[in-house]
């Protein structure tokens, strides 16, 4: 008898078969069987599992042209998958479950492929004899004319080669004038190969572009490059029956740049005719009835053709081509002759500052662990970024760029793992995964979309990953939601803390742009780190985005969705408020029609953000309705208060556990347990940095929720608010211009080890410290401080703890009594604080200043915390970050001051109230057996003001503002000591004006009291030039006197102009070499004025204005108007214009006379 080895399921009949064979026969027999089994595990058959179901690899899908989707039935007895591909000389991959992806593929081409399954208890692999065979999809490049059919006035057909019926097929129509719109298609098809595309009009040119959508998220052919879009797509025009419609002609040669058409009677004179420039679509001019008329815009010289498209008064449409002087013949083409003596060569703008733009890259740094791999990474927006070049000069889109932390593989050679860094060796691109940076931007047809102008972190689908533990082989990682991940492992310490959150990344939108504001939410991802759809528009909008059976989520895109506001997006915070373990988005806005702030408060869910107005929205906190909690003499807010001007939760703030009967916030809460607490609730502070004239205030907010028997427990039904500030702060301070929530300042406990009876379980709870850039200590003005407050284990009553317990519980004022000294005792309970019935035990409310203080420092603009790692399984302290980006520094020389270059403050955690580090930490219901210092810790005491590190990098430029996009901290290069700092300086030019830069310092264990030392600068500039165009051009004169005229022009590179003056001559404009400040004879020159930015924003000719016969110029600017003068060298530009020039030579500045005297 013949065996032919297939698989598990022969190999079971083979067994059953002999098995009764044996049955019957005697013991020799029996051994007989034993011995061919073994035979049959040597030739390929699995041993050792007889039920199970891998079979190998069972089929092969094509997913696009450049992937395919690889399935085999799963099985316990195999720790992990391997992947080959016939030919390849090694696996291409692995998997732990039972699907892969291959990517990288060529189209239209058959690949072969194989899965073993590594088992368990040896290694082996098993498998590899089975191949299965695919061929991916032909590449798809679009439609072209001979895929398109003008069916009537209102429909046009379309027919093409389907390659897979999986496939979508996205048409999007242009009609002529106007311009695409990617954001969604006209029309889509799936399994099917021709459609109709209706609704058109008639008398109207479309244009047609298909694009082929693939089950791998990849798409063909590009939408980005509109002008590869332009020359691809197909065209046809409609027909109509639109009668009385006159022929518009235009002459064969045109003298000058104005064309002129006409049209003749006997049409219908109701009708409007527009005439357009075939090749751009651009309109250029109009007429109602017959008549001559002529463009009114210039036409350049060359050959033209021309259509004209014709309007009824009822709407209907009409086009044809324009008549070409007497011929019928629309093919001809007019030529436009240019003037005599105009020369025929055009002038471009110098490329400035090689190509790159103006992006203040760091105007925003936020961390996170978007890749949910325990390490933490960060995203730095360059909002005035301009990262891809628009045909219609859109400009300042704005982008981000997130950097990973990266674990290297294990390396074989040296037996070692190396340690993690950020990994900046590549460089940013809208189409990289984790772990390369990704560059983040999206189309816009508008300017000033200033994408980055605010980031927010959080994690809003609720999705953890928990690695493995590497020292136990049968663990292995897994995804699901955080609140299943801590339910199911609630006791299990070692895998509770390596649970890690998926977090997800809010950017909005310039909150002042015109053209829409709106903020994106890009989700975390265990695989890919940030799923982006960078520089494309496949993201949803207004809607849930997010697959609840795998928690893949799309970007969604929020707008105020039809609310009446403006400064949509002005603020953003992400945090949880009802504790149901979803992160919810706070976005700060206007009210239109009353200027008053309020708060959107969108709900975070699995399924992605809810969309303002959707059902189980959370209410609007509106400054109109809480008017009632002003406090400065019960005032109510003004539009000049900017209520919500800045937001952040305050996390652990009260807790909120399920009460049944009560409240329920989370189904199945997982009750505290060694390595987590998860019974607090965030609450949202408002920072309205200038009420009261700019004193300053905020206000906190908390969410209350309707009892557990209602239809949807977790919703919060309404907010109570109140506001409170420092009684001592001064006019101006700017309270609330920064905020910043740590989850467990004080390193309460989380671990086993350091929890003693009667505490048992951990009791986290938060911090918030407010910024107050303006305030005026001692009367330094401007110098800013930094205000802190702690809630405490004994302050997080549910009902009237959490922040606005330890505030007093009412709208008003408080006492800070810890000015730069310590807030806390050991037990953190040294001040009390009645509220009813209930007495809060708290710490001091602290502030924190500069020693000395410097005006116009403005410390506090911004906040930040890092870690302490030295031995992050017994402490995990926090230090705190403030920023003064406008203090003064010394430069490397020692003497030179560079005004506003910027400090960070680093502030050391107050452990003066621990004991022993290693031992236990007795929570505050404890007796206190331990002796102090001895055999017991306590708490921290919160920030210590005594021990202080300054960080700055030496010779920033004047003005870049280290630290005014924010701080962060964490473990950047795998050293597990303390804390690394990274910072930006959005106003850095190092690499080009107002480029902007980041700075890693690294602390190897620990930082000098002065650190200048800067492991890292990033400087990639994703900004292209945003202005390469002239923007005016004027004969200013003669101002040489060699009789020929001469001719001055400026560019507008961000505000900052540049203005040029071109010399006649007798072969024309001298326009080379390229402009300088320094050009000698008469090569074109640049005229500039280092304290006048605008210089030549405005330029007139003037004539002869000192008599000397050499014409003279005007140039307006930001700080005033200026007179140069002619004469027989050119233009007087060798010094600078003053209030009291010689008027023969020396430029004058013509603003307030400033009295001049002379010697007598």
């Amino acid at each position: 008898m013949k065996i032919k080895n297939t698989g598990g399921n022969v190999k079971s009949k083979i067994f059953a078969l002999l098995f009764n064979f044996a049955f019957e026969r005697k013991l020799l027999t029996f051994g007989v069987l034993l011995l061919f089994l073994s035979a049959c595990k040597e030739t390929g058959f699995q041993g050792g599992d007889l039920t199970t179901t891998f079979n190998g690899i069972e089929s092969a899908t094509a997913l696009s042209p450049y992937s395919v989707q690889l399935k085999w039935n799963q099985s316990s007895k195999y720790d992990h998958f391997k992947v080959y591909r016939r030919g390849a000389s090694s696996s291409i991959g692995t998997a732990q479950f039972s699907t892969y992806t291959v990517t990288g593929l060529n189209p239209n081409t058959t690949y072969e492929f194989a899965v073993t399954g590594v088992t368990v208890a040896d290694g082996k692999e098993e498998g590899l004899d089975k191949f299965v065979s695919v061929t991916t999809f032909p590449a798809f490049t679009g439609i072209t004319a001979s895929n398109m059919t003008v069916s009537s006035a209102t429909r046009i057909d379309l027919s093409w080669d389907m390659a897979d019926p999986s496939i979508t097929y996205n048409i999007y129509v242009k009609a002529a004038g106007s311009s695409w719109d990617f954001s969604a298609p006209y029309v889509s098809a799936v399994g099917i190969n021709s459609i109709a595309v209706t609704g058109l009009k008639g008398g109207t040119q479309y244009c047609l572009y298909m694009v082929a959508q693939y089950q791998d998220n990849s798409s063909e052919p590009t939408t980005q490059d509109t002008s590869l879009v332009d020359a691809n797509a197909p065209c046809g025009v409609t027909p109509s029956a639109l009668a009385n419609v006159a022929p518009v002609s235009v002459t064969p040669i045109v003298p000058g740049l104005f064309p002129w058409f006409n049209i003749p009677a006997g049409g219908d004179e109701t009708y409007k005719y527009e005439v357009f420039e075939k090749s751009t679509n651009a309109l250029i001019a109009s007429q109602t009835g017959s008549g001559a008329f002529r463009a009114f815009s210039e036409v350049p010289q060359g050959p033209h053709t021309y259509y004209v498209k014709t309007t009824a008064p009822n709407g209907e449409l009409a086009q044809n081509d324009v008549i070409i002087g007497s011929s019928a013949n629309p093919q001809s083409q007019s030529i436009n002759r240019g003037l005599p003596d105009t020369g025929g060569t055009p002038i471009f703008p110098d490329v400035v500052s090689g190509g790159k733009g103006v992006q203040t890259l760091g105007s925003q740094i936020v961390r996170g662990d978007f890749n949910c791999d325990g390490l933490m990474d960060i995203a730095v927006s360059a909002p005035e970024a301009t990262p891809y070049v628009d045909p219609k000069h859109v400009d300042k889109m704005g982008a981000v760029i997130v950097y990973y932390n990266y674990l290297p593989p294990f390396d074989p050679n040296t037996n070692t793992q190396p340690p993690p860094y950020l990994k900046t060796d590549v460089a940013p691109s809208p189409t990289a995964t984790a772990p390369n940076p990704q560059l983040i931007y999206y189309p816009t047809s508008s300017s000033n979309m200033k994408l980055g102008s605010q980031l927010a972190v959080g994690n809003i689908n609720g999705d953890c990953q928990r690695l493995k533990d590497p020292n136990d082989p049968a663990d292995f990682d897994e995804a699901g939601l955080c609140n299943t991940l801590y339910s199911s492992y609630s006791g299990t310490e070692g895998k509770l803390l390596n649970i890690h959150s998926c977090d997800d990344l809010a950017i909005a939108t310039n909150p002042s742009s015109t053209s829409g504001q709106s903020v994106f939410v890009v989700f975390g991802n265990k695989d890919n780190g940030l799923e982006t759809a960078s520089a494309t528009s496949f993201y949803q909008t207004d809607n849930y985005s997010c697959d609840i059976a795998t928690n893949n989520c799309s970007p969604v895109k929020i707008t105020p969705n039809g609310q009446s506001v403006s400064q949509f997006g002005q603020s953003i915070a992400l945090g949880d408020f009802n504790n149901d373990s979803f992160d919810d988005l706070a976005i700060g806005a206007t009210d239109k029609t009353t200027g008053l702030g309020k708060v959107f408060v969108l709900r975070g869910r699995q399924e992605g953000v809810t969309p303002i107005g959707a059902a189980g929205s959370f209410p609007v906190i509106d400054s109109t309705i809480y008017n009632s909690v002003g406090s400065y003499t019960g005032s109510a807010f003004t539009a000049n208060d900017q209520f919500g001007d800045v937001l952040s939760p305050v996390y652990n703030s009260r807790e909120c556990k399920n009460i049944p009967g009560t409240v329920q916030y989370r189904p199945n809460q997982p009750p505290p347990s060694p390595g987590f607490d998860e019974t607090k609730c965030d609450d949202l502070v408002i920072g309205n940095p200038q009420r009261n004239s700019g004193k300053g205030s905020i206000v906190t907010c908390k969410g209350n929720m309707p009892l557990d028997s209602a239809s949807d427990p977790q919703q919060i039904s309404s907010w109570n608010c109140l506001e409170q500030y420092p009684s001592s702060l001064s006019s101006g301070a700017n309270y609330g211009a920064s905020l910043l929530s740590v989850r467990n300042f004080n390193a309460y406990p989380l671990k086993a080890s350091q929890i003693a009876n009667p505490q048992t379980v951990p009791n986290v709870t938060g911090a918030l410290f407010v910024g107050a850039p303006k305030d005026s200590p001692s009367g330094v003005t401007e110098a800013g401080r930094v205000y802190a407050y702690y809630i405490t284990p004994e302050s997080q009553d549910t009902a009237v703890g959490g922040l606005q317990g330890i505030l007093g519980g009412v709208s008003g004022t408080h006492s800070v009594n810890a000015i730069n000294t310590q807030a806390c005792n050991n037990m953190n309970n040294n001040v009390s604080t009645a509220i009813g019935a209930t007495t809060l035990f708290h710490c001091e409310h602290q502030a924190l200043q500069t020693s000395p203080l410097e005006s116009y420092a403005h410390f506090g603009q911004s906040l930040g915390v890092l870690d302490d790692l030295v031995s992050l399984d017994t402490r995990g302290y926090h230090y705190l970050a403030v920023a003064a980006p406008d203090r003064d520094v010394t430069a490397s020389d020692g003497s030179t001051v560079i005004k506003d270059a910027g400090t960070i403050y680093i502030f050391n955690p107050d452990i003066s109230t621990l004991g022993t580090e290693t031992a236990t930490r007795y929570g505050n219901n404890n007796p206190l057996t331990c002796t102090t210092g001895v055999d017991c810790t306590l708490y921290l005491g919160g920030v210590s003001p005594y021990s202080v590190t300054l960080l700055y990098p030496l010779d920033l430029n004047e003005g870049a503002k280290l630290g005014l996009g924010g701080i962060v901290g964490g473990d950047f290069n795998g050293d597990l000591t303390f804390g690394d700092v990274i910072t930006t300086a959005p106003f850095s030019n190092s690499s080009v004006e107002e480029g902007g830069e980041v700075f890693v310092f690294y602390s190897n264990n620990g930082f000098a009291p002065t650190e200048n030392n800067v492991g890292l600068r990033l400087t990639p500039n994703i900004s292209v030039e945003t202005n390469y165009r002239f923007e005016m051009a004027k004969v200013i004169g003669d101002v040489n006197g060699d009789s020929y005229q001469d001719v001055m022009t400026h560019i507008d590179i961000n505000g900052r102009i540049q203005t040029i003056l071109f010399y006649g001559s007798s072969n024309g404009l001298i326009t080379t070499p390229s402009p300088s400040p320094t050009a000698a004879n008469m090569e074109p020159l640049l005229i500039t004025l280092n304290n006048d930015p605008e210089l030549g924003k405005r330029f007139y000719p003037v004539g002869d204005i000192n008599g000397d016969s050499y014409d003279d110029v005007l140039l307006l600017g930001k700080n005033g108007s200026y007179i140069y003068y002619g004469g027989f060298n050119g233009l007087n530009t060798s010094t600078a214009p003053s209030h009291c020039s010689h008027w023969h030579q020396s430029p004058s500045l013509l603003s307030r006379r400033k009295q001049c005297h002379h010697p007598s």
